[in-house]
Order: structure tokens, then sequence, then C-alpha cells
């Protein structure tokens, strides 16, 4: 079976903005400064690993030792929600409750299936992919293949990516 491709800039960060906004306590609270910590977080911590989540929609218990690596994510995540709502002034008995509240809810939508969390942004690679066009002057490849630690062929992908991108933007 595949896994699930889960970017979390995309769907963690949505559906943490989300949380954010319908909870009445964190009406005063920067959804998407939160979403970028929280989605931060669990880069650095499960970035280009596959996480399965068990297929029941009861929530494991947290400080089960036999736990799966879906278990295990949903204790890392808890613990980032709660950091980063304390890093947002909460207070801890509410960043407590708001991070249970939020874990429960994110198993409910992923229980039963296996993600693959990015170890990088995607955003990264176009933005470093862009930096290269933008230096590329036609006599500097093997420059940039030492600095970007590209095979000249790989090179050359980059730089015929860019560009049919940039065409079809126009």
């Amino acid at each position: 079976m595949m896994a699930e491709c889960f970017d979390e800039l995309d769907d963690l960060s949505q559906f943490t903005v989300v949380f954010v906004r319908g909870c009445p306590s964190l009406r005063n609270i920067d959804a998407h400064g939160i979403a970028d910590g929280i989605s931060n977080q669990v880069r650095d911590t499960w970035g280009g690993q596959e996480v399965y989540f068990k297929s029941s929609s009861q929530l494991p218990l947290l400080d089960d030792t036999k736990q799966n690596s879906g278990d295990r994510f949903l204790v890392d995540l808890q613990d980032s929600v709660k950091a980063t709502l304390r890093a947002h002034n909460i207070t801890a008995r509410d960043a407590m409750s708001l991070a249970s509240q939020y874990t429960h809810e994110f198993h409910s939508l992923v229980y039963g299936q296996q993600i693959y969390i990015r170890k990088i942004c995607p955003t990264y690679y176009q933005s470093r992919d862009d930096e290269i066009y933008r230096r590329f002057d036609g006599r500097n490849a093997l420059e940039l293949c030492r600095e970007f630690g590209f095979s000249m062929q790989r090179f050359r992908q980059v730089i015929r990516q860019v560009s049919l991108r940039r065409r079809k933007a126009v």
C-alpha cells in the first residue's frame, strides 16, 4: 500500500488554522503563527518518515509503552501543540486542554491511514531551483553544479523545469 503524502505545510497547517479559528479562547491568536510552529516541530521530529495510524477510531493511550509510530506521533504532536500554545502566552492548563482536543480531532481524521511526513518543505526546492535559474548565465553551469551539489544532468533538468514553469505562468 502506497503511503499518502501528507504535506504538513498544507494539510496540518490548514487543519491547525481551522482548529484555532474555531476555538473561542484562541480568537485573538495568530492562527498561521501557531500552524507554522506546530508544522516546523513536526517536520523536525518526523520528517522523512512514514507514520501508520491504527484503524481504530479510539485514540490510543498516550502513555502506553507499546506504541506504534502513529501513537508516538500523536504524543509528539500533542507536546508540540502545548509548547506552541504556551509560546503564544496561553496558560498551561488551557494549553493542555486545547492540545488534547486538537490531538483527538486530528486522530479522527487520520486513523487507519499511513502517511509520509516530508522532511523538507516542497517550497524549499522551488525557491532553490528559482535561485539556480536566476543565477545561471549560460557559462557558469559547472560552478552552480558544484555549489548546489548537482550533476550536470540534474542541473539541466532544473533549468528546463523552471523555464517551463515560468512559460506556463505567462
